[in-house]
Parts: C-alpha cells; sequence; structure tokens
C-alpha cells in the first residue's frame, strides 16, 4: 500500500525541479552530480541521498521511494506529507509541536481547542502587523480587509506524528499562480514576494524576536525592555498572547518548523524555533504589560451603568463606570470602564441607569492601575436591539 501512493504518480510529471528546491528550502546541499542523478548532504549530518536527474532512469520510482522514506527517518513524520508539500507548489506550512504528555497522537480536548485559537491569533499577528506596514506594541482590534482574507485561506491539515504537532497551511501568493520559477532564479524570493509570503516570512522573524527578547529576560532579569527594544521587529502584545494560548496557557514548550513552499522556497533554510516553559512565562508577562501600557483607540462598549458619580453642580458633568464588553472584540473578558461624560449625557447615564438600560460608548482606553478609563468619549446613548435613542 505504501508504494502504491509513489507507484501510482504519473512518472511524466512528477516535478523533480519542486524536490529539488524542497531539499535545497530544507538544509540539503548537492555534494556531487552524474548524468543519471545528484547526490545530496546535510551539513553537519551522516550519510547521502541520491535524487535522479531525470524520469528516464530505469528505476526512478524506486530511488524516489528510497529518498522519501530516507526524509521520512530524518525529519520524522510520514513521508506522504513530504511528498504532499512538494507536490503542494504554492503554500508555505508551518509545524506547532507541543507537548501535552498525553499518548503520543493525543491532547486534551481542552487544550487542544486553546492551542488552535492561539495558532489562529499566531498568524493573525503577522498579518494584521505586515498590512497596517508599521510598528504597534498592540495591534488594531479592527482587522484590515487583506488580513481578514489571509486569514480565511489558512488551512489546518491533519495533524503529524509526534507529541502533538499541528500542521498549518498559509498561501505565500494573493492569487494562485500559473507560471514556475526555478530555485536558481529567486534567491530568497524578495522580488516577487506578495502580502501572503510577506506575512509568513514575518511570522517567522517576529517570533524568533519574541523568542529572543525573552531568552534576554531570562537571562539578564526582569525588564520589558528588551521587548521593547525589539516592537520595531514585530513583537506586540497580540503575538505574545497567541504563543502562550498555542501553549495551553505555558503548559507545553513549543517547538515551531517553517516549511517554505517549493515553488518559492525561502534562500536560506532557517532555524526550528524552541520555546521552553520559562520562556513561554516571559512571553505572557510580556503580553500583559504590553496591554496594561497600552491605549486601544476607537473602542466601542455595549453595557449597563452601575455608578454615578458627580461632584460638582447638579446639572454638571459627571463620571459614570459602565460594566460591559469591547463590541468588537467578543472574546475579551468583561470588564469595567471609568467614563467621564458631559451633563447632558451624564443626564441620559443616569435614566439609563435608574431603568437598567443598555448603554453604548465609544472611545480610547486607556489602563490606570486596574482600572480601564475611557477617554474622549463620543456617540453616547441608551440602545434597544442596536436601534439608539440616545
Amino acid at each position: 500500500m505504501a508504494i502504491d501512493v509513489v507507484h501510482q504518480l504519473p512518472i511524466e510529471g512528477f516535478p523533480l525541479e519542486n524536490l529539488r528546491a524542497y531539499l535545497a528550502s530544507s538544509g540539503w546541499m548537492e555534494v556531487d552530480s552524474e548524468s543519471s542523478g545528484s547526490y545530496w548532504a546535510k551539513p553537519d549530518e551522516d550519510g547521502e541521498i541520491w535524487l535522479p536527474s531525470h524520469t528516464r532512469v530505469i528505476t526512478f520510482r524506486t530511488r524516489i521511494l528510497e529518498l522519501l522514506r530516507n526524509l521520512e527517518d530524518r525529519e520524522s513524520r510520514p513521508y506522504r506529507e513530504i511528498l504532499g508539500d512538494v507536490l503542494d507548489l504554492d503554500r508555505d506550512i508551518q509545524e506547532i509541536r507541543t507537548f501535552p504528555g498525553e499518548k503520543p497522537g493525543e491532547t486534551r480536548l481542552s487544550d487542544g481547542v486553546e492551542a488552535v485559537e492561539g495558532i489562529r491569533k499566531w498568524i493573525e499577528s503577522a498579518a494584521v502587523s505586515v498590512a497596517i506596514g508599521h510598528p504597534q506594541a498592540v495591534l488594531p482590534r479592527r482587522k484590515p480587509g487583506r488580513a481578514q482574507d489571509l486569514i480565511s485561506a489558512t488551512n489546518l491539515l491533519v495533524p503529524g506524528v509526534g507529541s502533538f504537532i499541528w500542521r498549518i497551511s498559509t498561501p505565500i501568493a494573493d492569487n494562485p499562480r500559473q507560471d514556475s520559477f526555478s530555485f536558481d532564479e529567486i534567491p530568497g524570493g524578495n522580488g516577487l514576494d506578495d502580502y501572503s509570503r510577506l506575512t509568513t516570512k514575518f511570522l517567522y522573524s517576529s517570533t524568533m524576536a519574541t523568542v529572543s527578547a525573552a531568552q534576554t529576560v531570562h537571562r539578564e532579569g526582569g525588564s520589558l525592555e528588551p521587548f521593547r527594544e525589539r516592537i520595531n521587529q514585530g513583537v506586540t502584545a497580540n503575538l505574545c498572547e497567541a504563543l502562550d494560548l498555542s501553549s495551553s496557557s505555558g503548559r507545553s514548550p513549543l517547538s515551531i518548523r517553517f516549511r517554505w513552499a517549493t515553488r518559492r522556497p525561502v534562500g536560506a533554510w532557517l532555524e526550528p524555533i524552541e520555546i521552553s516553559l520559562p520562556e513561554l512565562e516571559i512571553i505572557a508577562w510580556a503580553g500583559r504589560e504590553f496591554r496594561r501600557e497600552a491605549v486601544d483607540e476607537g473602542v466601542t462598549i455595549h453595557g449597563v451603568v452601575v455608578r454615578l458619580v458627580r461632584e460638582g453642580p447638579s446639572d454638571g458633568p459627571g463620571q459614570i463606570t459602565i460594566a460591559g464588553r469591547d463590541v468588537d472584540s467578543p472574546e475579551n473578558s468583561f470588564g469595567h470602564y471609568w467614563v467621564e461624560l458631559t451633563a447632558e449625557d451624564y443626564l441620559v447615564a443616569a435614566e439609563a441607569h435608574s431603568s437598567d438600560k443598555i448603554v453604548e460608548i465609544t472611545g480610547d482606553v486607556h489602563s490606570v492601575g486596574n482600572r480601564r478609563v475611557l477617554r474622549n468619549p463620543s456617540g453616547f446613548g441608551v440602545i434597544y436591539g442596536g436601534d439608539e435613542l440616545g
């Protein structure tokens, strides 16, 4: 049955150039060649593999199967997955390995749900950063359209063999390409990178920068400065939170490997990213600190008025407290927001408080100690099923 997978492939259309690109992007180097094929080796690893140079080699199928089996042993994953990566020209693969402590290939349902949501936010952090085009410690709540489109085009694949390996497939091009490029024509691919590929490359570099900051803090002490220094490299509260969530809130180390699409490999082979539990604890702390310092602009809150304070004249402005949620980010926890209102809006708030009506308000949320203070308020009013009455 295993042999049939390779033997069923048409020899004439087998993508040898894609296989060459896959080897090169995975750290293999061509060390010798002859008319019928070439020898490939990895630096600092023993053993070579042999790649046929054309489909006319009599033992072509057997040689290809031997090569795939060799890669299967070295990469510790089924050769069918490897073959799938070779045949899928236009997508990068990210592999996130967790260590949940269960039987191999198993994870608790709650941990799995948390990890998948963290991985989605991880991809999203890079997509939004690239889309907005400038460094920001906390990314905006409203996601650019192209970032949303990329998330929609990203696929979750069958998990791989290992403690528990999540496999994500992201496109490298905004639109499908019918043309083909040889590996030698694309040293790094920078001239051909569009938004999708820029995002996956940024995902790698920003994750590396985040881990580097955590290692510095772990080595030198508890200052947030190493994270602040790397904001221009893509370190954000969102990325820190995503890595923490992907590890089931710091209960599992992470090992992340990027497999670049064979149509357009990255010029240099990139090392896997290893994140230990102490580093994940620091990363989670950094995410909380960034959030604590951040100003969220243009946040719309729906909730109820639970407190009224007016220290001046009875017809003057006053302060209220709203217990509610950010309508654009429903996954956020319920919170209390302190708001200074004009005299007119304060009267509306008092009436809403007495009758337990839902109010809406938009403003910039500042974290002051344990408080969330909403400044520059606008659009305050009472709502019923979305119809504003105030």
